[in-house]
């Protein structure tokens, strides 16, 4: 009785941001870049990436099968509705920076590993978002997360590359966080 009191005690007293919202994606489900000299496939690999967290492998396998060049985020909803799968984007033409923000909160809460424009011309997954971090996973070096100050990293996502974000909707969510490999 007292070990169960004592566990309910510590868990109520847990902070409202956990490990929870970050989602550690396993090795094995990592998709590098694949095009020639890593040139072009950036945004597919993220998506391949983002659909095998999802444990939607085949959708991920195909679309490795079927793309490699360069792609903008209405190539990726093109592809998506080919799919038929269910997603959700972020488009910081079409959105202003309070909404994106929202957005990325909702999906890095619901703990969705989302494909995101960020850096030049380029595209990485995002898996989770912390009062302090968002943790990224860059497919140039997908053997380690990138840790960016919070607040740095939404406007940088937002003013300077655009506020393009993309993630899917279905079940099961991705299973919970390890980060005992970093």
């Amino acid at each position: 009785m007292f070990r169960k009191v004592t566990a309910l005690l510590l868990i109520a007293l847990m902070p409202a941001v956990s490990l929870a919202t970050v989602v550690d994606v396993a090795v094995q489900l990592r998709q590098e870049n694949w095009s020639p000299y890593g040139e072009g496939s950036c945004a597919w690999a993220s998506t391949v990436t983002a659909l095998r967290a999802h444990s939607l492998g085949q959708t991920a396998d195909w679309v490795r099968a079927n793309f490699h060049s360069g792609a903008s985020i209405l190539d990726i909803e093109d592809m998506l509705e080919i799919c038929n799968v269910p997603y959700t984007l972020c488009d910081g033409d079409d959105m202003t920076y309070g909404e994106c923000v929202e957005w990325m909160e909702w999906a890095m809460r619901n703990r969705h590993v989302c494909g995101i424009g960020y850096y030049w011309a380029h595209a990485v997954n995002i898996v989770g978002l912390t009062d302090e971090y968002a943790v990224l996973l860059d497919n140039n070096d997908t053997g380690r997360y990138i840790y960016v100050p919070r607040d740095g990293f939404l406007l940088q996502w937002y003013y300077q590359y655009g506020g393009c974000a993309w993630t899917f909707v279905n079940s099961p969510i991705p299973p919970w966080p390890r980060l005992d490999s970093q």
